[in-house]
């Protein structure tokens, strides 16, 4: 009975590999087109000054040294921003410039291909530990993710990073426990997919350890391990790889491609704990420096911002470890996820601005979650041999997902493109968040406020400079004052609570109507 069984679900099989592969391949088509819709971000413009001085450096035979001295730009890879420098001329070249507004667009499209890539190899990770719907569900609910989706958009860092980290993290899970451990193709790519992800920031020397951890305990678990030439042979091919990675990444850091193999762990010092310039934070109702964070910041940040489908994922996963046979790739995703939270911790990095620079944990995270839900289903389906009890116990675990699912959803849907400032129901939602936590300090908005006024002054007769664009990067009590000013014309709002308040500026003192309106708003 099993082989016409097995037969018969083939072509169905088939059909839904075809259709995911469709689905994935939309990804990279969607995922541009609507990177239009959103903004500059503070750190663009001097992003994009570096990529154009790694473009020269090449460019003049290495003669233009601009590059090596650039702010603290230079301890960063610039893979992304020459990337984006080498699309601009492209699209120049080729005469596509009518169809973006500024280069900062054509570096938003660049990065929304990572973001599409992202979803497709946590879909892919999902897939290779959980099986077919395992990956399903692993891609669904990193695009169920607002905060994530949105910086895919147009943060050109974080979300790359997290791209390439994945990948790299989506080939070491296909590492045996057994000597050779690692196939030769595979472990080019590995090389490659971690210098890449080092070439954007240097926490990518993290798969390094991640990967000698792993052949470390299968060597040291292993049954039947190799003599010492064998094991002298992997230590020599883990070092050559490590020092090829060094190289292929430093090509994208003039500074560091001086000496590759010194330079990135001068990187690494100096990235761990940014100090000496401006930036504040909200954190929790209190106004404070980045330096004077918490030691739970990352941590209450991943409670705020997370939908509540990925953390129920999470526990449920959480016996997955314990299992008496648990898979070795399982053990590694988990520390890959709890490994970088719990440093932070401990040593009390100073971080800002949300969960962003912790984005590279976030794919592992939502494929634990995944694991989570399919594991249990499994479970429950097997403590009955019916088959009604099985059909009903996947009814139930969907109707589950979707019910959790329709909070991140529908607020990604409606409040497109500001889904970065999403805050789950848990923790209050937004509403809670304006009295307590940073908004939109990314100041994606700023585009659509720009529009705004455009098209308000257009119709008034006014000018654009007659405008000011108020940020809600404020203090709680200064967020309630600035709502309460009369010169206050327009708000963008998520979920009904503003993020950005556009008011008419000061007029000048000669104007006695403007004055006397003035007046009567502050009586």
């Amino acid at each position: 009975m099993s082989g016409p069984s097995c037969l018969s679900r083939a072509p169905a099989l088939r059909l839904t590999h075809a259709a995911l592969v469709l689905c994935a391949a939309a990804l990279f088509l969607v995922f541009p087109a609507l990177s239009f819709d959103y903004g500059q971000t503070p750190d663009e413009e001097l992003a994009h000054f570096y990529g154009e001085r790694v473009y020269n450096y090449y460019a003049s035979g290495f003669k233009n040294q601009d590059a090596k001295n650039f702010a603290n730009l230079h301890f960063y890879g610039g893979l992304f921003e020459a990337a984006s420098v080498v699309a601009q001329k492209a699209v120049a070249a080729l005469g596509f410039n009518r169809w973006f507004e500024d280069v900062y667009e054509v570096r938003h499209l660049l990065g929304s291909l990572f973001g599409a890539l992202a979803v497709v190899v946590t879909g892919l990770m999902g897939r290779r530990l959980f099986g077919l719907w395992g990956g399903v569900l692993s891609a669904a609910l990193l695009l169920a993710s607002p905060r994530f989706v949105a910086h895919a958009m147009n943060n050109p860092k974080d979300v790359p990073f997290a791209a390439l980290f994945a990948l790299a993290l989506y080939l070491m899970l296909g590492m045996r426990t057994r000597w050779p451990y690692i196939g030769r193709g595979r472990l080019a790519a590995l090389v490659v997919a971690a210098a890449l992800a080092t070439a954007i920031r240097i926490g990518g020397l993290l798969l390094v350890c991640y990967a000698g951890l792993f052949v470390g305990l299968s060597w040291l678990t292993e049954k039947n391990r190799p003599g010492m030439r064998g094991t002298l042979t992997a230590a020599g091919v883990f070092l050559g790889a490590f020092a090829a990675m060094l190289c292929i990444q430093a090509l994208f850091s003039p500074w560091q491609l001086e000496n590759p193999l010194i330079r990135p762990f001068q990187s690494l010092k100096e990235m761990s704990n940014l100090v000496g310039y401006w930036d504040q934070v909200l954190f929790d109702g209190v106004v404070r420096h980045y330096t004077e964070t918490p030691w739970n910041y990352a941590l209450r940040w991943f409670w705020l911002a997370t939908p509540p489908v990925v953390l129920l994922g999470l526990a449920l996963a959480l016996p997955l470890p314990l299992r008496r046979y648990a898979r070795p790739q399982v053990l590694l995703l988990w520390f890959s996820v709890v490994f970088p939270l719990a440093y932070a911790v401990l040593k009390g990095v100073w971080l800002y601005h949300d969960m962003r620079h912790f984005f590279f944990v976030y794919p592992g995270m939502v494929v634990l979650a995944a694991g989570g839900f399919v594991w249990c289903c499994r479970r429950l389906c097997a403590a009955r041999d019916s088959g009604a009890w099985r059909a009903a116990c996947r009814g139930a675990t969907l109707a589950l997902l979707a019910l959790l699912l329709y909070d991140p959803v529908r607020f990604s849907v409606v409040n497109h493109p500001n889904q970065a400032v999403y805050f789950n129901p848990l923790a209050g939602g937004i509403q809670q968040a304006f009295h307590t936590d940073e908004l939109d300090y990314w100041i994606n908005s700023n585009k659509a406020a720009r529009a705004w006024i455009r098209q308000a002054a257009g119709m008034s007769g006014r000018q654009p400079s007659d405008y000011e664009i108020i940020t809600m990067n404020l203090a709680p009590q200064d967020r309630i004052k600035a709502l309460s000013n009369p010169r206050n014309a327009h708000a963008i709002t998520v979920d009904g609570v503003p993020i950005v308040v556009i008011r008419l500026k000061e007029q000048a003192p000669d104007k006695t109507q403007d004055k006397t309106q003035e007046g009567a708003g502050n009586g």
